[in-house]
Protein backbone atom coordinates (compact mmCIF):
# COMPACT_ATOMS: atom_id res chain seq x y z
CA UNK A 1 0.00 0.00 0.00
CA UNK A 2 2.79 2.42 0.90
CA UNK A 3 4.58 1.81 -2.42
CA UNK A 4 1.40 2.70 -4.34
CA UNK A 5 0.98 5.87 -2.27
CA UNK A 6 4.56 6.88 -2.95
CA UNK A 7 4.20 6.17 -6.68
CA UNK A 8 1.00 8.25 -6.83
CA UNK A 9 2.68 11.04 -4.86
CA UNK A 10 5.60 11.08 -7.33
CA UNK A 11 3.15 11.17 -10.24
CA UNK A 12 1.33 14.11 -8.70
CA UNK A 13 4.58 15.90 -7.86
CA UNK A 14 5.49 15.69 -11.50
CA UNK A 15 2.26 17.54 -12.22
CA UNK A 16 0.38 14.73 -13.92
CA UNK A 17 -2.99 13.54 -12.77
CA UNK A 18 -3.70 16.53 -10.59
CA UNK A 19 -6.45 17.89 -12.82
CA UNK A 20 -7.54 21.12 -11.13
CA UNK A 21 -4.20 21.67 -9.36
CA UNK A 22 -1.87 24.43 -10.38
CA UNK A 23 1.74 23.32 -10.95
CA UNK A 24 2.68 25.01 -7.66
CA UNK A 25 0.06 23.02 -5.73
CA UNK A 26 0.93 19.58 -7.12
CA UNK A 27 3.82 18.84 -4.70
CA UNK A 28 1.71 19.90 -1.69
CA UNK A 29 -1.22 17.75 -2.86
CA UNK A 30 1.18 14.85 -3.44
CA UNK A 31 2.56 15.21 0.09
CA UNK A 32 -0.94 15.28 1.59
CA UNK A 33 -1.97 12.20 -0.39
CA UNK A 34 1.15 10.32 0.69
CA UNK A 35 0.45 11.15 4.33
CA UNK A 36 -3.24 10.27 4.04
CA UNK A 37 -2.67 6.92 2.34
CA UNK A 38 0.30 6.04 4.52
CA UNK A 39 -1.68 6.86 7.66
CA UNK A 40 -3.14 3.40 7.20
CA UNK A 41 0.24 2.05 8.28
CA UNK A 42 0.27 1.14 11.93
CA UNK A 43 3.26 2.18 14.01
CA UNK A 44 4.31 -1.45 14.35
CA UNK A 45 4.63 -1.75 10.58
CA UNK A 46 7.95 0.05 10.80
CA UNK A 47 10.11 -2.94 11.55
CA UNK A 48 13.80 -2.33 10.99
CA UNK A 49 16.56 -4.90 11.29
CA UNK A 50 19.64 -2.68 11.61
CA UNK A 51 18.46 -0.07 14.13
CA UNK A 52 15.22 0.64 16.00
CA UNK A 53 12.76 2.72 13.98
CA UNK A 54 9.26 4.17 14.34
CA UNK A 55 6.45 5.40 12.11
CA UNK A 56 6.68 9.20 11.76
CA UNK A 57 4.29 11.13 9.50
CA UNK A 58 6.67 14.11 9.74
CA UNK A 59 8.94 12.31 7.29
CA UNK A 60 6.45 13.05 4.49
CA UNK A 61 7.85 16.56 4.10
CA UNK A 62 11.51 17.03 5.12
CA UNK A 63 11.09 20.79 4.60
CA UNK A 64 8.71 21.05 7.55
CA UNK A 65 9.91 18.02 9.52
CA UNK A 66 11.13 18.88 13.03
CA UNK A 67 14.44 17.12 12.30
CA UNK A 68 14.75 18.18 8.66
CA UNK A 69 14.23 14.61 7.45
CA UNK A 70 17.11 13.18 9.51
CA UNK A 71 16.60 9.44 9.99
CA UNK A 72 13.64 9.25 7.59
CA UNK A 73 13.26 6.56 4.94
CA UNK A 74 14.45 3.94 7.43
CA UNK A 75 15.32 0.78 5.52
CA UNK A 76 13.44 2.10 2.48
CA UNK A 77 10.13 2.97 4.18
CA UNK A 78 9.42 6.66 3.54
CA UNK A 79 7.44 7.29 6.72
CA UNK A 80 9.66 5.31 9.06
CA UNK A 81 12.41 7.08 11.00
CA UNK A 82 15.45 5.49 12.63
CA UNK A 83 15.43 6.15 16.36
CA UNK A 84 19.23 6.22 16.44
CA UNK A 85 20.80 8.44 13.81
CA UNK A 86 24.26 9.50 12.69
CA UNK A 87 24.96 13.04 13.87
CA UNK A 88 28.44 13.39 12.38
CA UNK A 89 27.06 16.13 10.16
CA UNK A 90 28.32 16.93 6.67
CA UNK A 91 31.97 17.09 7.78
CA UNK A 92 31.93 13.85 9.78
CA UNK A 93 34.43 11.05 9.45
CA UNK A 94 33.78 7.76 7.72
CA UNK A 95 35.39 5.44 10.29
CA UNK A 96 32.87 6.10 13.05
CA UNK A 97 29.32 7.36 13.39
CA UNK A 98 28.34 9.70 16.18
CA UNK A 99 25.10 8.16 17.39
CA UNK A 100 22.31 10.50 18.45
CA UNK A 101 18.62 10.24 19.18
CA UNK A 102 15.69 12.55 19.68
CA UNK A 103 15.39 13.46 23.36
CA UNK A 104 12.58 16.03 23.94
CA UNK A 105 13.67 16.91 27.52
CA UNK A 106 16.73 18.60 25.97
CA UNK A 107 14.42 21.46 24.90
CA UNK A 108 13.32 22.17 28.48
CA UNK A 109 14.95 25.18 30.15
CA UNK A 110 17.44 24.14 32.80
CA UNK A 111 17.70 20.54 31.60
CA UNK A 112 21.24 19.25 32.26
CA UNK A 113 21.78 18.56 28.59
CA UNK A 114 25.05 16.67 28.30
CA UNK A 115 25.13 15.77 24.62
CA UNK A 116 22.05 17.83 23.72
CA UNK A 117 21.92 20.08 20.65
CA UNK A 118 23.55 17.55 18.32
CA UNK A 119 23.76 19.02 14.81
CA UNK A 120 22.41 22.26 16.28
CA UNK A 121 18.96 20.71 16.86
CA UNK A 122 17.91 21.32 20.45
CA UNK A 123 16.11 17.97 20.91
CA UNK A 124 18.87 15.74 19.46
CA UNK A 125 21.27 14.18 21.96
CA UNK A 126 24.43 12.14 21.43
CA UNK A 127 24.24 8.66 22.98
CA UNK A 128 26.15 5.43 23.41
CA UNK A 129 29.79 6.45 22.88
CA UNK A 130 32.71 8.28 24.48
CA UNK A 131 31.71 11.01 26.92
CA UNK A 132 28.06 10.34 25.98
CA UNK A 133 28.13 6.62 26.85
CA UNK A 134 25.95 7.32 29.91
CA UNK A 135 23.24 8.77 27.64
CA UNK A 136 21.02 5.77 27.00
CA UNK A 137 20.04 5.29 23.36
CA UNK A 138 16.38 4.48 22.50
CA UNK A 139 15.17 1.01 23.53
CA UNK A 140 18.39 0.64 25.53
CA UNK A 141 20.16 -0.12 22.25
CA UNK A 142 23.88 -0.71 22.59
CA UNK A 143 26.52 -0.89 19.86
CA UNK A 144 28.74 -3.98 19.76
CA UNK A 145 31.69 -1.60 20.02
CA UNK A 146 32.21 2.11 20.58
CA UNK A 147 35.14 4.45 21.10
CA UNK A 148 35.73 7.98 22.28
CA UNK A 149 34.95 9.41 18.83
CA UNK A 150 31.94 7.30 17.93
CA UNK A 151 30.60 3.94 16.85
CA UNK A 152 32.48 2.07 14.09
CA UNK A 153 30.59 1.66 10.81
CA UNK A 154 30.68 -2.15 11.14
CA UNK A 155 29.29 -2.20 14.71
CA UNK A 156 26.03 -4.03 15.24
CA UNK A 157 23.31 -2.64 17.47
CA UNK A 158 21.44 -4.82 19.95
CA UNK A 159 18.12 -3.77 21.46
Amino acid sequence: MEARAEARARQLSAGSGCGACSPMMAPRVASMIAVFVSAALAADECVCKTLPCVYDAGCADPGTDRLGGLGCNAEGSALCRFEIMDCDGPNGNSETKQACAEHPPCAQPGYPGVGCNALGIKTLRFCGFGEFAANICPRNALPSEAGEKGVPEAAEWKW
